[in-house]
C-alpha cells in the first residue's frame, strides 16, 4: 500500500511551520557536534513543546535520524545499545540570553525509522508517534527531507489501518484517531491522564480529518459524508485487530520497562527525569528511599513496582 502524493504533500507543510527559535539553537548545537562525523540526516521535533510551539517551560523532545550507529558514536556499546533497542535516549542544553534551553533527543537509523513507521512493524512506539504533526529542524539535503517526509506519511497511514478494529463499522476521524491514540497509550508505561487521547486530537482536529480522507482510498475505506467513513473489515479481521492491540500491551510494557532501564546507563539524569515526569502527570511522587542500597539497578525496579501498585501507570 503506497501513500498518496496529496498526503506526502500536507506533510511536508507541516514540516515547515514555524518552531520557536529555541528549538532551532538546540538543534544546531547538535548538528555541529556531529560535524567531524557527518552522521546527522534529519532532526524532529515533536511532542507537548511542538504542539504549544513554547521552547522555555520542560524539556523539548528531539528525534535525531542518523545514517548509521557506529558513524554517529564511533563507540561500540553506545552503537550495539541503539541497534538492540532504538532508540538512545541523551540530554542536551544550550544557554541564550541567560536563560538554558534543554531537550532530550532519542537517536535512531534513518532505515530503522523508515521500518519502524511502516505497517512492517507491529508496535506503534514509533508510528504512532510520528502520525501526529511535527516539525524537521534540520535535514542534511533534500533527499533527506524528501526521506523523512514519505516515512511521516507511512506513520499516518499505519495508524489509520491499525486503528480500524478498534472502532464500529462507521466511524468519525475523532473516533478514530482517539481510539488509537488511547490504544498506543496503553502499550507503554505511560502516567498521562486518562483524557490525553481526547487531547491530542483536539489539538488538530482539521488535520486529523483531512490526513483520515486522504488515507481513505487506500485503507479501503467508504466515504459517507464530509467525515464519516464506513471500514470493509470482515468480523474476523476486526477480531485479529483487537488480539492484535492486547498483544502490543503485553509486549510495550516490557519494552518500555527495558528503555527506561538502558536510559538509566544513557541519559544523563534520566532516572531523575522520568520520576519526575510520572509525578508532573499522575500526581504520584515516587519514594526515592526505595532507591537506596548497594544495588542501584535493583532500587530502580521497586521504585517503578510501587510506582505501578499505587496506578501511576495506566
Amino acid at each position: 500500500m503506497t501513500v498518496s502524493s496529496e498526503l506526502v504533500e500536507l506533510v511536508s507543510r507541516e514540516l515547515q511551520e514555524p518552531v520557536p527559535e529555541g528549538a532551532m539553537v538546540l538543534a544546531r548545537s547538535l548538528v555541529r557536534a556531529d560535524a567531524e562525523r557527518g552522521a546527522i540526516d534529519a532532526i524532529l521535533f515533536y511532542g507537548s513543546n511542538f504542539r504549544r510551539r513554547d521552547d522555555r517551560e520542560g524539556v523539548l523532545d528531539f528525534y535525531v535520524l542518523v545514517r548509521g550507529y557506529g558513524a554517529y558514536y564511533g563507540r561500540l556499546a553506545l552503537a550495539f545499545a541503539n541497534w538492540l533497542l532504538p532508540p538512545n535516549v541523551f540530554y542536551v542544553e544550550q544557554s541564550r540570553d541567560g536563560e538554558t534551553l534543554r531537550a532530550k533527543y532519542a537517536v535512531v537509523s534513518v532505515e530503522k525509522f523508515r521500518r519502524s513507521v511502516s505497517e512492517r512493524a507491529f508496535h506503534p512506539y514509533f508510528w504512532a508517534r510520528f502520525s501526529q504533526p511535527c516539525a524537521l529542524l534540520y535535514a542534511r539535503d533534500a533527499q533527506a527531507r524528501r526521506t523523512v517526509t514519505v516515512a511521516l506519511a507511512e506513520a499516518v497511514r499505519t495508524f489509520v489501518v491499525r486503528s480500524l478494529p478498534l472502532v464500529p463499522e462507521e466511524f468519525s476521524s475523532r473516533e478514530l484517531w482517539v481510539a488509537g491514540f488511547r490504544a498506543s497509550y496503553g502499550t507503554e508505561l505511560r502516567s498521562e491522564r486518562e483524557d490525553v487521547a481526547e487531547k491530542l486530537f483536539a489539538a488538530a482536529p482539521a488535520r486529523y480529518r483531512e490526513v483520515t480522507g486522504l488515507v481513505a482510498p487506500a485503507a479501503g475505506l467508504e466515504r459517507l459524508g464530509a467525515d464519516r467513513f464506513r471500514s470493509r473489515l470482515s468480523r474476523l479481521a476486526r477480531s485479529r485487530g483487537r488480539w492484535a492491540w492486547r498483544a502490543r500491551a503485553w509486549l510495550g510494557k516490557g519494552l518500555s520497562l527495558l528503555r527506561i532501564l538502558k536510559g538509566w546507563v544513557t541519559f544523563r539524569g534520566g532516572v531523575d527525569y522520568v520520576l519526575w515526569k510520572i509525578e508532573r502527570h499522575s500526581g504520584i511522587r515516587a519514594d526515592r528511599k526505595l532507591l537506596e542500597g548497594r544495588f542501584r539497578i535493583v532500587g530502580l525496579a521497586r521504585v517503578f513496582w510501587d510506582l505501578f501498585r499505587r496506578g501511576a501507570f495506566r
